[in-house]
Formats: structure tokens, sequence, C-alpha cells
């Protein structure tokens, strides 16, 4: 059923585009971009020498300086294939929205144990798994590619935040991303890090709550072709973009961030599409429990879950 204003309030109405600002550091969207590798590449099949980065953009289309839903992808991602990335008991999950708040950017959808503790994710579809790789942001990354048919690479479920392992973790925050942030940031991050038994120097002394254990790795599993519900990792909070750090918290911030990703068939490009079709925050109907039936009117684009419903595998 199309909604009113009546039935989906007008504040959940038309968020899959954030508000035109030029002036904000977001412009008016959000790109992620991700490093490319031999299997992770903007096009399915061959990947070029070298590879080169993959940029994961918000659905927009734009015609003269302004910015429009690009219905093209957000229409055509209408395949049911998804189940939930982890198989902990609904009771003790809870998810965000596609967007934090109001006007703010986001455009994944994160999951967390009630609890804080962290879980194990698996594949959300059968798939290949294209890329693992420390992300300067969001810390272990592993990418899955997805076909549908006769469609190859069609989507893509990008998981963030992944352990693998303190010492390794704590290594790559000091080597990879600490020199990519700016100096504001990195004071922030340097900061944490140290106050988290992660110090710059030997030896060091990971806090279990934000750096897990050395047992708590990802799979060795790229380049393989896996079922729905293959384990990948447990969730972290690696990466400045996952240790809830750059706006002051210094506690365990544990959860999957995950984007789900369409590749538009008018130009090859990846875009960033909502499994529930709502495109909004918390607040816009997204189920009460993560394997809750959507039933709000504000769904009003395609849903991705595997019938209809956020499901386990």
């Amino acid at each position: 059923m199309k909604p009113t204003k009546a039935s989906c309030t007008s504040q959940c109405l038309n968020n899959a585009l954030l508000p035109d600002n030029t002036s904000t550091a977001w412009r008016e969207g959000y790109d992620y971009t991700i490093t490319g590798s031999s299997l992770h590449c903007e096009g399915s099949g061959r990947c070029p020498v070298p590879a080169t980065d993959v940029t994961y953009r918000w659905p927009n289309v734009i015609y003269g300086g302004t910015y429009y839903l690009r219905l093209s992808v957000i229409y055509d991602a209408k395949d049911q294939i998804f189940t939930l990335p982890f198989d902990d008991a609904a009771a003790s999950m809870w998810n965000n929205g596609w967007l934090y708040s109001f006007g703010s950017w986001h455009m994944a959808i994160d999951y967390s144990r009630l609890n804080g503790n962290t879980f194990q994710v698996v594949a959300a579809a059968p798939g290949k798994v294209i890329y693992f790789g420390w992300d300067d942001w969001s810390g272990n990354t592993m990418i899955l590619s997805h076909n549908v048919g006769n469609e190859i690479d069609i989507y893509r479920t990008i998981y963030m935040h992944l352990r693998n392992g303190p010492q390794a973790d704590c290594n790559s925050a000091w080597t990879i991303t600490v020199p990519a942030l700016n100096a504001q940031q990195s004071t922030v991050y340097t900061n944490y890090l140290t106050s988290t038994g992660c110090p710059q120097n030997l030896p060091r002394n990971p806090f279990l709550g934000q750096w897990g254990t050395i047992q708590q790795v990802a799979a060795n599993i790229v380049g393989q072709t896996v079922a729905a519900g293959t384990f990948l990792g447990f969730a972290g909070s690696t990466g400045p973009g996952g240790c809830g750090c750059m706006g002051g918290g210094m506690g365990p911030n544990t959860h999957l961030h995950i984007f789900f990703a369409h590749r538009d068939p008018g130009d090859n490009r990846w875009y960033l599409t909502d499994p529930y079709g709502i495109y909004s925050t918390k607040e816009c109907g997204y189920p009460a429990s993560v394997n809750g039936a959507i039933t709000s009117e504000c769904s009003r684009y395609p849903i991705t879950w595997k019938g209809g419903i956020p499901s386990y595998s």
C-alpha cells in the first residue's frame, strides 16, 4: 500500500536522499570507497591490474546541480535473497535503521547484542567472498558477491568492524588507520587506542571488551563460494567508525555495520540499498524484533529479505 502522511508521518517520508546542503562536509550524500583487489573491483569478472578502488554510492542521480532518487537502482533491487547476517536468538539482538537520525548519513544497518557482547557474523546470502582487509575507517571488512539467476555479481554485502585477533587489529590501527587520519581525528583515535590497552609501543594488553580474544578471528575464505549462514567472523568495534570513540565514547561498541549494495544495470555502478525498503530511521517502522515482520507503511520500496521478512538462514 502506498503510504499517506496519515499512515506514515511526513518526517519518515523521502529520506533516501539527504537534504540538499552543499556546505556540509558530506555534501548531500554519502559515498564509501573500499580498496580494490584481484577479486574486488567495480565490474564483475576479471579485475584490472593494478586493482582500482571501488565506490559504493548513495542512491542518487544529479540533474542541473540537483540530486534526485535513483529509481533505477531502488526499484531494481527487488530480489528477495537475504537472511539475517547472524544466528543469535532474536531476543538478544537489536538493530539500527538505514539512517542514524533524520537528516544524517549511515546508509547501512547496524546489528548488536543487547548485552554488548560479540556474536558470530554469517553470510546473508549464498555468494563468493571477494575481499577481506583492513579499512581505514571501518576496520576489518569482508565483502561477498551475490548472483541472482543469470545476473552475475548483481548484489554485494559488506560486513564491517569485524575482529581478527587483538594484536593484529591493534597493529593495523596504528600502521594503517592512524597515518590516514587528520590531526584532530588522530588525537582522538590514538587516545582511544592507548586507553584500551593498545598503545603504539609494545608491550600491549588489549582490553577484552574492545579488542576481543585471539580466538575471535575472521574466516580465511577469500575466493571461496559460501552458503547462506556460513561463518565469516566475529562482530567487533574495529576502526574509528566502529569504536564509537570519535564522538567521545571509550566503552565497547561491539556491532556489525553491514552495507547492502546493488549494481545498477543502467550504469554498472554500485549503490547502497535498504533491505527493509524503508530508507529512514529506526523510528520509521523497522521491526521491534530483528526477525519481526515488516508491517510499516513507511516500507515503500522493494524489500530484499527472503520471503519479505528478516529471518535466519
